[in-house]
């Protein structure tokens, strides 16, 4: 053989491997990516968890004094990542939280209203607390029950 000949055959060589190379690379990325966008989930769905058994402790504290808020902060993170679970999670959810934005907003209003945050909204918020005690532990349960399913 010449040796352009050996030029060609390995310059051939080197670009086969190349493309083997970068295709393996993509397969690759994308099943990191895949992994990485579910333990995202997880993390969220674990969040927003530990926030609906806080607010199940809130709705169910007895009411003395002032009227307490119902925490939202994971809500808000992590609400766009809801849209992936199921159906039969979701509609609970979302229910659970519009509850407890209304309920924020009866407690934001009775403290914007009375000098001293309490005593003219009391009425509407007990009426919400024991709604939002059931709808926590029945979405804290579909929430274990999901969160179970992916781990095993």
């Amino acid at each position: 053989m010449e040796w352009w000949q050996y030029l060609v055959v390995s310059l051939v060589c080197i670009v086969v491997g190349a493309v083997i190379g970068f295709l393996l690379n993509r397969l690759g990325v994308k099943s990191e990516r895949a992994a990485a966008t579910a333990r995202e989930l997880e993390v969220a769905i674990r969040a927003i968890l530990a926030e609906v058994q806080a607010n199940k402790e809130i709705a169910e504290e007895p009411l003395t004094g002032r009227l307490l808020p119902f925490l939202t902060e994971m809500w808000i993170l992590y609400k766009s990542q809801t849209g992936k679970l199921p159906e039969n999670v979701t509609q609970p959810l979302h229910k659970l939280y519009i509850d407890i934005i209304r309920a924020n907003a009866i407690v934001n209003y009775d403290l914007q209203k009375i000098q001293y945050g309490y005593g003219y909204m009391d009425a509407p918020y007990r009426d919400m607390c024991p709604r939002i005690g059931a709808q926590t532990t029945l979405v804290a349960g579909l929430l274990e029950k999901w969160l179970e399913t992916r781990t095993a």
